[in-house]
C-alpha cells in the first residue's frame, strides 16, 4: 500500500504540472483604445443597420402607395366602362361584388367613391375635381386620389386635397 500512496504523490505533481503549463493563459483585458475602437466599430454597425431599416421602409411605403394609384385606376377604369357600356353613370351596387377589393394599400380600408357622377359632363375633362380618394392621409400629409376624368390617379398634399372640390 505504501508504494501506492508514493506514487499516487507523484502523478499528482505531474498533473498538477501539466495543468500549469498546458492550460491556456487567461484572456488579456482590452486597454482603453481597444475598448474605444470596439465601440466606434459597434456604433457603425447601428449606424448602417438604421440607414439600411430607413431604406426598407421607404422602399415598403413606395410599394404600397404605387399599389393604391394602381387600385384607384382600375376604380376609374370599372367606372369608364361601366359608362360606355350602360350610358349611365354607376351606382354603389352596380359593383357591389368589386367594392370589396377596392382598398388603399396604405391604410388598409375601402377608397371613398363618389357613385353616379358622369364623366363626360365634367368641366375641364374632370381633371379638376376628384372622383375616388383613400379615407385617411399617411404620415406625410399626403392622400392618393383619383380624379373625375377616371384615368388620373396621383398623390397630393392632404391641404391640396381639401382644396378640390369632389365630382358631382
Amino acid at each position: 500500500m505504501r508504494w501506492f500512496r508514493d506514487t499516487g504523490w507523484i502523478v499528482a505533481a505531474v498533473l498538477a504540472l501539466g495543468i500549469l503549463f498546458f492550460l491556456p493563459k487567461p484572456a488579456k483585458l482590452p486597454n482603453n483604445d481597444e475598448l474605444d475602437a470596439l465601440r466606434a466599430m459597434i456604433a457603425k454597425h447601428k449606424a448602417e443597420s438604421a440607414e439600411r431599416q430607413a431604406a426598407h421602409v421607404k422602399e415598403i411605403a413606395k410599394i404600397k402607395t404605387d399599389g393604391t394609384l394602381r387600385g384607384l385606376k382600375l376604380v376609374g377604369e370599372a367606372y369608364r366602362e361601366h359608362l360606355a357600356a350602360e350610358k349611365m353613370p354607376p351606382a354603389e351596387a352596380d359593383f357591389a361584388e368589386l367594392k370589396n377589393s377596392w382598398t388603399s394599400r396604405r391604410d388598409d380600408k375601402p377608397f371613398v367613391i363618389m357613385w353616379g357622377v358622369d364623366l363626360a359632363k365634367m368641366p375641364d375633362g374632370g381633371i379638376g375635381h376628384v372622383l375616388a380618394w383613400e379615407q385617411t392621409a399617411d404620415a406625410d400629409g399626403n392622400r392618393c386620389v383619383l380624379l373625375a376624368d377616371g384615368k388620373t390617379a396621383k398623390v397630393l398634399p392632404d391641404a391640396e386635397f381639401q382644396k378640390l372640390p369632389k365630382a358631382k
